[in-house]
C-alpha cells in the first residue's frame, strides 16, 4: 500500500504526521513512518544524533541524548524537555543559568585566567580580610 501526496504509511493507514517515536522516511521507495533509533524518544531521522527529545532523565544536547551534560553546560528543563544549556563562559562546570555565580569550576583555557571563589570565577584572587 502507498499513500497519496505528503502522507506517510504507518500500520496500514496514511498519516500526515508521523506519531511519537517515529520519523518520516522511506522504506523500499514508500514514504513511511520509521522507528527512532535508541536512545531518542522522538527524532527527525534514523541516526543517534537526530533526536528531538530524550526519554526519562537523559539530556538533549546537539540533537543527541546524553546521561550527563558535557563541560560548559548544565541540565535544565525547558518546554517539558530536559536539555543541556551553556554555562557562563568563565565556568568549566556549572549548576545553573548563564551567570557568574553558578560555577562549580572555572575554564582553564579562558584568558585572562579566572579563579573559583565560592561559586564565582574571578579574574583576580580575592583579598584576604
Amino acid at each position: 500500500m502507498t499513500c497519496q501526496g505528503a502522507n506517510n504509511f504507518y500500520q496500514n493507514t496514511c498519516l500526515v504526521n508521523c506519531p511519537d517515536r517515529t520519523y518520516s522516511g522511506s522504506s523500499n521507495g514508500v514514504k513511511t513512518c520509521l522507528a527512532c533509533n535508541f536512545p531518542c524518544e522522538n527524532c527527525f531521522g534514523p541516526n543517534q544524533n537526530q533526536c528531538s527529545s530524550c526519554p526519562g532523565t537523559k539530556n538533549l544536547y546537539q540533537n543527541t541524548c546524553l546521561d550527563i551534560c558535557p563541560d560548559g553546560t548544565y541540565s535544565d528543563v525547558q518546554n517539558n524537555l530536559r536539555v543541556c544549556l551553556p554555562c557562563d563562559s568563565r565556568c568549566q562546570k556549572c549548576d545553573g543559568p548563564t551567570s557568574t555565580t553558578n560555577c562549580l569550576s572555572c575554564s582553564p583555557t579562558r584568558i585572562p585566567l579566572t579563579y573559583l571563589d565560592g561559586k564565582s570565577c574571578l579574574e583576580q584572587c580575592p583579598r584576604l580580610k
